[in-house]
């Protein structure tokens, strides 16, 4: 069957639903340790998850996992709504490849903003080594630190929006490395909780960094369905490569005019269907190069440039750095 995995949907095993994850590990038999790190029971799989609260307004979840069967995680609207958000930092760390996947680019690292109430169905894919950081802050704190700054872009798009929202951002190189060494760090170390709250306060910053480079969103109600059939259409975009998109056959298929469609997927996306298109080419050339180990010349001949200069100024400019130095980094 064919599910979602962060909105991407892909060919898996009938899922198990769930509402908490942490509670449904406690109940298959894991067990928290005395560092605070619940681990999952031999019956579900491997790794843990660890609860991080640095400060009241501020928590962090750490997840780093790998499922014998996949699961849907049923996100419900939360009680406290519009003050707090949901920051979900996912496949931070590239994950091992498993033999019967098609291919991993489909679990590409990706980071979302929500507020609270926006209902969300994640799934996890079994046989796939995962790492996630979830950090939820309240938005009157989030508020008090970009106070100084006065960023009357910023506050408009994620601090003062009167209807819900979710954005969606590619995984920067520096975004990698930062959750790298959140997940690192001892626990007993005795900075611990100061580390943490500085790092998640550094990934959101560059999360940040990338959202204000977005024009200006058009202010539309988004709905849970129309979430859905977005982030469908994109996993047909991730499919098809090499076939540039057609408005209207994707709006045909979302059961949404062409206008509706490019106004709910730039306020998610940042970017209209066709240029995030062009996006995705280059993530994926990024993906060949650090995950296949290609050179630089077969994935822009792959790509179909024949002119690797070309190719190089594109990559560096979706990516930030140039593909043979980042093709380099561990």
């Amino acid at each position: 069957m064919k599910i979602v995995q962060y909105g991407i949907y892909i060919e898996m095993e009938k899922a198990i639903e769930i509402n908490n994850l942490p509670e449904y590990i406690k109940k298959s038999g894991g067990l928290t340790d005395k560092n605070g790190y619940l681990n999952f029971p031999e019956s579900l799989g491997t790794g843990y998850l660890k609860m991080i609260a640095p400060l009241p307004q501020l928590s962090i979840m750490l997840q780093h996992y790998e499922l014998k069967k996949s699961l849907l995680i049923k996100r419900s609207k939360h009680n406290d709504s519009k003050s707090t958000l949901i920051f979900s930092f996912r496949n931070v760390i590239g994950g091992k490849q498993n033999a019967q996947k098609k291919s991993s680019f489909k679990f590409m690292p990706s980071v979302q903003v929500s507020t609270a109430d926006v209902a969300l169905d994640i799934e996890v894919p079994n046989l796939f080594e995962t790492s996630n950081i979830i950090i939820r802050i309240e938005v009157n704190f989030l508020r008090q630190l970009l106070e100084k700054d006065n960023n009357a872009r910023l506050t408009e798009l994620v601090i003062q929006k009167e209807q819900s929202y979710l954005y969606e951002e590619f995984v920067s190189p520096k975004i990698q490395s930062v959750a790298a060494d959140i997940f690192e760090i001892a626990i007993s170390h005795p900075l611990a909780n100061f580390y943490y709250k500085i790092k998640a306060e550094e990934l959101i910053y560059l999360f940040f960094e990338n959202l204000l480079q977005r024009d200006e969103l058009p202010k539309y109600s988004i709905h849970p369905k129309d979430i859905k059939a977005v982030y469908k259409l994109r996993e047909e975009m991730l499919d098809n490569i090499n076939e540039p998109p057609k408005l209207d056959i994707l709006a045909t298929k979302a059961n949404m005019s062409v206008s509706k469609l490019g106004k709910i997927f730039k306020q998610i996306f940042g970017d209209s269907i066709y240029n995030y298109y062009q996006k995705l080419r280059m993530q994926k050339a990024a993906f060949l190069l650090r995950e296949e180990k290609l050179s630089v010349s077969e994935v822009g001949y792959q790509f179909g440039f024949s002119n690797l200069s070309h190719f190089s100024r594109l990559f560096e400019k979706h990516i930030g750095m140039k593909p043979k130095k980042y093709s380099k980094i561990n």
